[in-house]
């Protein structure tokens, strides 16, 4: 069975917390460079979706060991990132040099669900104190 490392769970969630603000900031206050028009489905999409494929892995680890069945679990991780995106884009709305646009919703939302794939994994995983890992030559 592979080992990974698991973190305190306060610097777990202050990952998800840090991730957060990134999203907000690069989506709310960082003007956007002069991207070429790729159609509906191009780079911009695609940024989106790894973006809350990542946000919804954090959220993956950081939920690692919490008292909730799997089900529970990977509901919250898509709620979460899916709701989150969904602000972030509203939020955009009222930003001069922003859009909103629901296409980038739903791409958000394809990449929470894929973090969700992290719970097919989970069970075949030994998570274990970093200093685990280290001793393990």
């Amino acid at each position: 069975m592979p080992r990974l490392p698991l973190v305190p769970r306060w610097l777990r969630w202050s990952a998800v917390a840090v991730a957060a603000a990134a999203i907000a900031a690069a989506s709310l206050l960082v003007v956007p460079p002069e991207t070429p028009d790729t159609g509906a489905i191009g780079f911009d999409k695609l940024w989106h979706a790894a973006t809350y494929l990542g946000f919804g892995l954090l959220l993956a680890y950081a939920l690692v060991g919490a008292n909730l069945s799997v089900r529970t679990k990977a509901l919250l991780v898509f709620g979460v990132a899916t709701l989150y995106g969904v602000g972030i884009e509203v939020a955009q709305a009222s930003v001069p040099y922003r859009r909103y646009d629901v296409l980038d919703m739903v791409a958000n939302a394809v990449g929470a669900a894929l973090a969700c794939g992290w719970y097919r994994f989970e069970s075949e995983v030994e998570f274990v104190g970093a200093e685990a890992i280290e001793g393990a030559d």
